[in-house]
């Protein structure tokens, strides 16, 4: 058996010591609903319900519990929670080479990711291999009494010596939504929001759409052949001699908050062209970096110009692709949000975004750019202040600490004097 590592949205797991209801009433006979479901219904249900689970050889890194939903000569496909495409991006960022395992009872199969949709939380996972599983029909319509109708959840155990399926009795209404499945282009776990030009893309005035467009670019760090991080970038207002990209220092730092020697940048530039990107100055405490490129001309780079900002305003976290070059958005309100993360200059919005949308902008949806996004999966996307990135910025000019720090209150904008902290004075802050 695998050593399993618990993901935080893996709600599968049951302990033969404490079952119970959803209620939180203990079951007082655990088979007495098996009992309940008769012995055909019992045996299409134990025969639908497969575990899937990321897996690197050596430990289980995520699990869950997935439903057959479509079998053919060639292939089986099941239904789980988008919370796979979420440990997979994951796991592929920090470097695991994992695969999708699929198991019933004693059947193993290596599955594929084919399909997902993030608003409605789900994902399809397809295998190669014909399996002794029971199809669930959904055409099939019922019309649930969502006071006297009672419901069994169904689940089962990854990887356990003898593959128990756990169940939940609860009462519940059941709501019937209409899903629309995204196709799994390259890269495609790293989508988020709305991809241009849809959804927020068209609530977006041209000249607002054109000048982030003329400005977002995606990199990618390489050691030799192996890619090891990709982020967004933007293009802005620093250097005369070169254009200037601003963003994560994620895409050259270790987890220990060093910098990887020997990496090569490659930048994909707004025209979809690709070339060779230099890292010119870093700092591991705000996880930001510039990175330069050559022989590539932008026209209205960004002005780290800081404005009111209403706490009302609509803002849009905006990234790209490395792999696809697609541009996407998530739309959200700032928040009075205070994460985990270690850096006290960090401000939170409600937009939700992937890992390839660090050190991507955000950006009001009058086109006003007002910071840089970093990434938290627990809650909202983290971001750094406008004024505080332009702090960083002279400094690396010109060596100089203090900047002037905007406060953004109800009334307006107050300022004081910050200072930058310099790499080795604290703990790096942001991931």
């Amino acid at each position: 058996m695998l050593p399993s590592k618990r993901g935080a949205d893996d709600l599968t797991r049951f302990s033969a010591d404490n079952k119970r209801t959803c209620s939180g009433e203990e079951a007082t006979d655990f088979l007495d609903i098996w009992r309940d479901l008769g012995v055909e219904v019992a045996s299409k249900v134990s025969r639908s319900v497969v575990s899937i689970g990321l897996s690197d050889g050596q430990t289980v890194l995520y699990a869950s519990s997935g439903v057959v939903i479509e079998c053919q000569s060639s292939f089986t496909k099941f239904v789980t929670s988008a919370s796979l495409v979420r440990a997979l991006h994951d796991s592929e960022t920090n470097d695991h080479t994992v695969k999708i395992v699929v198991r019933h009872e004693e059947d193993v199969a290596i599955g594929f990711l084919e399909e997902y949709d993030l608003d409605y939380e789900i994902a399809v996972v397809k295998v190669k291999a014909i399996l002794d599983v029971y199809c669930v029909p959904l055409d099939h319509q019922v019309q649930f009494d969502p006071h006297g109708r009672k419901v069994v959840a169904v689940g089962r155990h990854i990887f356990t010596l003898n593959n128990d399926l756990m169940v939940w009795d609860k009462k519940r209404q059941i709501r019937r939504i209409g899903v629309k499945l995204l196709p799994r282009p390259e890269g495609s776990i790293k989508i988020f929001g709305d991809v241009y030009p849809n959804g927020v893309w068209s609530e977006l005035e041209h000249g607002v759409v054109s000048h982030i467009l003329r400005n977002l670019v995606a990199l990618a760090s390489f050691k030799g052949e192996s890619k090891l991080r990709t982020c967004t970038g933007f293009f802005i207002d620093y250097a005369d001699k070169c254009p200037t990209i601003l963003t994560s220092a994620s895409l050259v730092r270790k987890n220990d908050a060093k910098i990887i020697e020997g990496l090569r940048i490659v930048v994909l530039l707004p025209n979809r062209e690709r070339c060779e990107g230099k890292l010119e100055h870093y700092s591991l405490h705000y996880n930001v970096a510039l990175v330069s490129v050559k022989n590539y001309t932008v026209d209205c780079p960004v002005d780290l110009n800081s404005e009111h900002l209403d706490w009302s305003t609509k803002l849009l976290a905006v990234g790209r692709c490395f792999e696809s070059g697609l541009a996407m958005a998530a739309s959200g309100k700032c928040t009075r949000w205070s994460g985990n993360l270690d850096c006290k200059d960090l401000q939170y919005t409600a937009c939700t975004i992937t890992k390839a949308g660090i050190g991507g902008p955000l950006v009001a949806v009058n086109g006003k750019f007002v910071g840089m996004n970093y990434y938290n999966r627990n809650m909202g996307t983290p971001f750094l202040w406008f004024d505080l990135l332009r702090g960083i910025l002279n400094y690396f000019k010109t060596g100089q600490t203090n900047y002037m720090k905007i406060i953004h209150g109800s009334s307006g904008l107050l300022c004081k004097l910050g200072c930058i902290v310099k790499d080795g004075e604290q703990q790096p802050p942001n991931r």
